[in-house]
C-alpha cells in the first residue's frame, strides 16, 4: 500500500484509493503515515476509504462493487464486481468456510475467486486454527456452486505447485472438475547459459 501511495505521489498521478474494511481504515492511515515519516514524503495523492457490508462502489462501465464480509480472523472484506443486477466477479479474500454458509451471492456470480490456502490431508485443522479455507470446505459445498469457473488461489507456500494439483486432482467432486480453475504463479524463467 505503501508503494502504491509513493508511486501516486512521485509521478503525480490523479487520487488513488485504498478500499479497506472498515475496521482497519485507521490502522492504514496509520501505517502510511509512518511511511511517510521514514520516506520524508507526503502521500498526498491517496486517500483510504473504510467499507462496511453493503457498501457499493460505482466502477467504470456501469459496474458496481458490492462489499461483502468474509469470515477471517480480522476484519476481511469479500467484493463482488456487478453489472446490471448481474453478478460477474465474487472475490471472498481471506476467509474460511464460514462464508460459503453466510452468502448466497457467491455461488451465482460468472466467476468466483476463492481463498484456498490449504489441500494436504492433516492440514484441516490447520485451516480452522487460522481461518482459512481448506479444499475440503470447497468439496463440501460443491453442489451449490452455479459459477462458469471457480479460481482457487493463495495457496500456502507449503505446498510445491504439484502437490497443489495432485491433491486437488485427487479430492475435487466431479460437478466442480470441469469448472474448477488454480491460479498458481508461473515457474521462474531460467536464463539459458551458451558455452562459448
Amino acid at each position: 500500500m505503501a508503494f502504491y501511495a509513493a508511486q501516486r505521489h512521485l509521478q503525480r498521478m490523479p487520487l488513488g484509493r485504498l478500499y479497506v474494511p472498515e475496521e482497519a481504515a485507521d490502522g492504514v492511515r496509520e501505517l502510511l503515515a509512518l511511511h511517510e515519516r521514514l520516506a520524508n514524503t507526503h502521500f498526498d495523492q491517496t486517500e483510504v476509504l473504510g467499507l462496511r457490508l453493503g457498501d457499493v462502489v460505482p466502477i467504470a462501465r456501469g459496474r458496481e462493487v458490492v462489499v461483502h464480509r468474509s469470515t477471517h480472523r480480522v476484519p476481511t472484506n469479500a467484493y463482488e464486481v456487478r453489472e446490471n443486477a448481474t453478478s460477474l466477479l465474487f472475490y471472498t479474500g481471506d476467509t474460511d468456510r464460514g462464508i460459503f454458509e453466510r452468502n448466497e451471492a457467491m455461488f451465482n456470480s460468472v466467476v468466483l475467486i476463492v481463498e484456498c490456502s490449504f489441500v494436504a490431508d492433516g492440514d484441516q485443522a490447520r485451516a480452522v486454527k487460522y481461518k482459512h479455507m481448506h479444499f475440503d470446505d470447497v468439496a463440501d459445498f460443491a453442489e451449490r456452486f452455479e459459477n462458469e469457473m471457480v479460481v482457487l488461489s493463495h495457496f500456502s507456500r507449503r505446498y510445491s505447485r504439484s502437490e497443489i494439483r495432485d491433491e486437488i486432482r485427487r479430492r475435487c467432486p466431479a460437478v466442480l472438475r470441469d469448472r474448477l480453475r488454480l491460479a498458481l504463479p508461473e515457474p521462474y524463467q531460467r536464463i539459458e547459459v551458451v558455452s562459448i
